[in-house]
């Protein structure tokens, strides 16, 4: 059995026991500790800004709610929509009560449901919308990217807020999805993005 030294052994190995020699390999160290640091602050910052977006905020006795995937990994849905069967994207979105050093409870559901087809005209889908089961816009004809953008993102959805909204009670909004159709299997994601409930 041979035994491969590390690199960190290896490095050890080079560097000697004089002083200048130390010094070399001490300055090589903190230098990769340098760039180390500023590559994962680097690639932090980047995930940061890449990940979902959520804002939700009360209106009246409503609550409207905007969310934007952000996400340029489109293949599984552009694979879905060209098997020329319809894409379901539904949005479940939970409301939840924030409660001190426990878990929060949740106040109600509701789901939007976005449906594409394929149009009669060759590059062109027909959007349709639902908020828990009832129609909630006209349905409306769009290109490719323009159906990318309706089943991954929507803007100022108006749920109904909680029915006993306590004073002074602050509320949280969780969302997921759950993707079917275009002749692939139903996925179902875990919560991807969470935001307080502004007032």
């Amino acid at each position: 059995m041979r035994f491969t030294p590390s690199p960190s052994q290896r490095l050890g190995t080079r560097c000697g026991t004089s002083v200048t020699t130390m010094n070399l390999c001490t300055r090589i160290a903190v230098t990769g500790s340098v760039v180390l640091a500023s590559l994962v602050v680097a690639f932090a910052g980047a995930v940061a800004d890449a990940g979902p977006r959520l804002a939700a905020r009360m209106v009246g006795s409503s609550v409207s709610v905007s969310f934007d995937l952000q996400s340029e990994r489109t293949d599984d849905l552009a694979q879905r929509l060209v098997a020329g069967e319809p894409v379901w994207v539904t949005w479940v979105m939970d409301v939840r009560r924030d409660v001190p050093f426990w878990v929060d409870l949740r106040v109600k559901r509701d789901v939007l449901k976005v449906t594409a087809r394929r149009g009669r005209t060759s590059g062109v889908f027909s959007i349709e919308r639902t908020l828990n089961g009832r129609s909630f816009s006209s349905p409306i004809d769009a290109n490719l990217e323009e159906t990318f953008r309706h089943l991954t993102s929507f803007a100022n959805v108006e749920i109904p807020g909680p029915a006993r909204d306590a004073v002074g009670a602050q509320y949280r909004l969780a969302i997921k999805a759950v993707v079917e159709g275009g002749g692939d299997a139903r996925i179902v994601t875990p919560w991807l993005a969470q935001a307080t409930v502004e007032r």
